[in-house]
């Protein structure tokens, strides 16, 4: 890992767990960025008003170090690439603290010589909630990975202490303020939910939007810049070989509850997909007896979906349920897929004896609101 040191300018790299506490940046790409390939081996970095200002604060807090992707990576060096984007999301979550630079918002206005409220931050015409910093993909992870974000204007000023700012960022960015708080788990909140949150977010290259989202979903993948998106598809088949929730699956209804215009496979093209999935929670432990049918476990280990990657495809193993009364079966085409079955392998305590020898069970998978 290369870290800035903050007194000297001067870059260090560090091998293994010798790695001392650091300091990390996060922020948006300008037009006159300074890179790796502007420095010069063992020459203290070129002034430069973000990182003057990043080192002022760093050196502020007694850290000797922070980490700046812009300059402590070598693009040149595609293995030194590959290993940091996988490694980044880790290393946002290690950092002793992290500083989310918004070089697009000047000072905060003085309102009745009080500082602006919960109302400005969230109002859409304000500098702060029309940032750049806010519609990126990769500063997606930069805000949930870190134990401590702080925020800081395009004059290295704090934004806001104030307990209601993550009420404030929840409502920009879709994060509920649990998450941003460390109250809930990132691994806790369901797949659907996760991608929601990056539904509106941009990325330069195609690729890197799948790229951004691996550490938020504790997966890693190889680099391969060209693939287009492949990218995205590869990213949830590597979800789907660690995890067995099936609200990935939960794509192609946007905000107002309808079907998109999105293809009939089972992945989802985007992270776009999957807006208006953030009200998707998993569901919540209740306190029932063991052998009872609302009882955790039960569910764990009966109902529980396997499904898994083939050389055919997805593979999904389904209990079938037998419906022995339906009503409204005439459903919407475009909401029901019907499985054909013979009714003799089910067994007499499934069998309907009114249902013909291969009967179509209408499997009905509308979102209903709520």
């Amino acid at each position: 890992m290369r870290l800035l040191n903050a007194a000297t300018r001067c870059l260090e790299e560090f091998v293994g767990d010798d790695i001392p506490r650091y300091a990390i940046l996060s922020h948006t790409w300008g037009p006159n960025e300074l890179t790796f390939d502007n420095l010069v081996r063992s020459e203290p970095v070129p002034s430069n008003a973000k990182i003057d200002g990043c080192c002022r604060r760093v050196l502020s807090r007694n850290l000797g170090y922070v980490w700046i992707d812009t300059i402590c990576i070598n693009k040149n060096s595609s293995a030194e690439l590959s290993e940091a984007i996988n490694s980044m999301f880790e290393w946002y979550r290690a950092s002793a603290v992290c500083y989310a630079y918004l070089s697009d918002v000047s000072s905060l206005p003085d309102l009745d010589g009080k500082p602006p409220g919960y109302a400005y931050f969230v109002n859409k015409k304000s500098e702060f909630c029309r940032s750049r910093w806010f519609t990126r993909g990769w500063t997606l992870q930069e805000l949930l990975a870190p134990e401590t974000v702080q925020f800081y204007d395009a004059d290295w000023k704090y934004i806001s202490k104030n307990s209601w700012f993550y009420a404030a960022v929840a409502q920009i960015t879709g994060v509920p303020r649990l998450v941003l708080q460390g109250e809930t788990r990132l691994e806790d909140v369901c797949i659907a939910a996760r991608m929601a949150w990056a539904a509106n977010r941009r990325t330069t290259r195609k690729e890197d939007i799948a790229y951004c989202l691996m550490g938020i979903f504790g997966v890693n993948m190889a680099m391969l810049y060209g693939e287009g998106d492949r990218a995205f598809t590869r990213l949830q088949e590597e979800i789907i070989r660690k995890s067995d929730d099936e609200s990935i699956f939960a794509w192609g209804f946007g905000s107002t509850g309808e079907t998109s215009s999105a293809s009939t496979q089972f992945l989802a093209s985007s992270p776009a997909d999957f807006e208006g999935c953030e009200g998707i929670w998993k569901g919540v432990d209740k306190p029932e007896p063991e052998g009872s049918v609302t009882n955790r476990s039960y569910w764990e280990r009966e109902l529980t979906p396997h499904y898994s990657l083939t050389n055919k495809g997805l593979l999904i193993k389904r209990r079938l349920l037998a419906l022995l009364n339906f009503e409204n079966s005439r459903g919407p085409p475009e909401t029901c897929a019907r499985v054909g079955t013979r009714s003799a392998t089910l067994g007499t305590a499934w069998r309907n004896p009114s249902l013909p020898d291969t009967p179509e069970v209408p499997v009905y998978g509308q979102r209903v609101p709520g």
